[in-house]
């Protein structure tokens, strides 16, 4: 469906450029300091004659089984992005005396300008709101430093994200820390929405230790109890030990985690147990280049992730049966965060009963050609191995990228990673055809 009404995206991004400008600064009411700024994105493709995705066999089986599918999972079907979807998100921080921080964040979408204008079933108004507490205090003739972040706790990532990672959440990180030593406390609430996991609440209690011999280096050793409050089934509990360390621009991770016996799990060590290793590289020459390259190897054992799927989650209205602009069912895949990497936990998940070892490399690289233009090409490329399957996803942005004043930039790109809104968890199809796009956006470094 042809976009009619593209030009009235663009003015909107325009303004919203210029008020930045003017709310980018603090402004001070009775000692407390607020900061404003805005980001947002629009982002228009254009559909390639073919819409085959590639989607393991084992997978597309599972989906197909599940009663709240009834999809064509061979091809790609509607998305926002095809109708010119724009985003914009107000970003409210409060600075208070004593530690004390309230951030607030009101996001507005619309899902498919060519659908004309305000169509309850796809403009989308949302906040996220979350506050963080640091205190000093002493005790026992030590030094203490308590913080707090309740609220919405936005890509969090337990440990070094061996199991929940690069999700949404709402609930309560704490962490109390004297010296080198610091212990941890994180509630989440109701995690099947959203992340498509067979989980309630989550808990975790976790202490370590933090050496930094300077600035650029530093080495984190800890421990954590993961309590996972499943909504069906008994609850489970890993115990995870987890280690990082940093050297000027790199860094190295690990991590293990052990399911600790419940009657329903394997008694075998190997089939209860899963490990992380990590390498991250990070590197940023202003004004010319830049580039992240990640490197994850992990193994899940056979019953680590059963019983944890959950395809219950829905991010498409199915009530009418049609497949064209109904963008929003009982939850919400916010266009900001198809901007988000494939990896995530859910994935691992969906091979249930099922031990399996995968090889992730992820890369972002940014090179200026003449003036404020830039090319720009973003790979990641993740190996699943199973006993029955060999599974490959490579996705892939190449493009150019014009930097704007205020912290714009406008992008012409070819790509193959396209927003899945027919999948229990937010993520991603791979179209086997390149996909191209182009762009506005204002993003927070």
């Amino acid at each position: 469906m042809p976009c009619t009404c593209l030009h009235t995206a663009w003015k909107l991004i325009l303004l919203l450029a210029a008020l930045s400008i003017n709310l980018s600064s603090f402004a001070q009411l009775d000692s407390v300091k607020f900061n404003f700024d805005i980001i947002f994105g629009a982002d228009r493709f254009f559909e390639p004659r073919g819409k085959d995705i590639y989607l393991p066999g084992s997978i597309r089986e599972q989906r197909i089984r599940a009663p709240q599918s009834g999809l064509n999972l061979e091809e790609f079907t509607d998305i926002p992005q095809f109708h010119a979807s724009v985003f914009t998100g107000l970003l409210i921080n409060a600075e208070m005396p004593g530690g004390y921080n309230l951030h607030v964040e009101l996001f507005a979408e619309d899902r498919g300008q060519s659908f004309g204008s305000l169509d309850l079933g796809k403009v989308v108004i949302f906040p996220r709101i979350y506050g963080i507490v640091k205190e000093g205090f002493e005790l026992f003739n030590r030094n203490w430093t308590a913080e707090f972040k309740i609220g919405d706790l936005i890509q969090y990532q337990n440990n070094h994200g061996l199991t929940l990672h690069n999700i949404d959440a709402q609930g309560l990180d704490a962490r109390l820390t004297t010296g080198p030593w610091w212990i941890g406390y994180t509630l989440l609430g109701d995690v099947s929405r959203h992340v498509g996991l067979n989980i309630g609440e989550f808990f975790s209690y976790k202490f370590g230790f933090h050496h930094e011999e300077s600035a650029v280096r530093s080495t984190i050793l800890g421990a954590s109890l993961d309590l996972y409050n499943r909504v069906l089934g008994a609850d489970r509990e890993h115990l995870s030990l987890f280690l990082r360390h940093k050297r000027s621009t790199h860094s190295y991770y690990t991590e293990m985690s052990i399911g600790l016996p419940y009657d329903d799990l394997a008694t075998g060590f190997n089939d209860r147990m899963a490990v992380l290793l990590g390498y991250e590289q990070l590197r940023k020459k202003e004004g010319t280049r830049k580039w992240l390259l990640a490197a994850k190897i992990r193994y899940y054992g056979r019953y680590f992730n059963n019983g944890f799927i959950d395809r219950s989650q829905r991010y498409r209205d199915f009530t009418d049966g049609e497949l064209v602009g109904n963008y929003i069912g009982d939850f919400l895949y916010p266009l900001i965060n198809s901007y988000r990497d494939f990896d995530q936990w859910s994935i691992y998940a969906e091979y249930s009963s099922k031990s399996l070892f995968s090889t992730i490399l992820a890369s972002e690289f940014e090179q200026k050609i003449i003036k404020k233009l830039y090319g720009k090409v973003n790979m990641e490329s993740n190996l699943i191995y199973t006993r029955s399957s060999t599974d490959f996803y490579n996705f892939y942005t190449i493009g150019l990228k014009q930097k704007l004043p205020a912290g714009m930039s406008f992008e012409v790109y070819a790509t193959n990673k396209i927003m899945n809104l027919d999948a229990h968890y937010q993520t991603f199809y791979q179209s086997e055809q390149p996909v191209f796009g182009f762009s506005i956006r204002r993003l927070k470094e």
